[in-house]
C-alpha cells in the first residue's frame, strides 16, 4: 500500500507542476481528474484499511496548497519539456494505482 501512496504523491506533484499539455493531453487530463476522484472513493472500500481513503483525500487536497503555482508564460524550453512529459505521465501513474489497488500488479 505504501507504493500506491508514493505513486499518488508523485502524481499530485506532477499534476501541480505541469501546466502545459497538448490538445489530446488536455482531454486525457480531464479524464484523469475524474479517475483520481473515483480512485479516492474506491480506496475507502478496496484498500486493506478504510482510512487509506482519508490519506489519499488529504494528499489530494493538501498538495496544491503546498506546491506553488507555476506560471506557464515564464517557462523556458526545459520547463515546457518537463511539463509536456509530466502531463502525459500522470494518467499512466493513475492507471498503475488502480491496478495496484485491485491487486492486478
Amino acid at each position: 500500500m505504501t507504493t500506491i501512496i508514493i505513486l499518488f504523491v508523485i502524481d499530485r506533484i506532477l499534476a501541480a507542476t505541469c501546466p502545459l499539455t497538448s490538445k489530446v493531453g488536455a482531454i486525457i487530463g480531464m479524464l484523469e481528474v475524474i479517475a483520481t476522484i473515483v480512485f479516492i472513493v474506491l480506496s475507502f472500500f478496496f484498500s486493506p484499511q478504510w482510512w487509506y481513503g482519508l490519506v489519499f483525500a488529504a494528499i489530494y487536497l493538501l498538495t496544491p496548497m503546498l506546491i506553488p503555482r507555476i506560471d506557464a508564460n515564464n517557462l523556458g524550453a526545459a520547463g515546457k519539456l518537463y511539463s509536456g512529459i509530466g502531463s502525459h505521465v500522470t494518467p499512466i501513474i493513475t492507471i498503475t494505482m488502480f491496478l495496484l489497488l485491485f491487486g492486478v500488479l
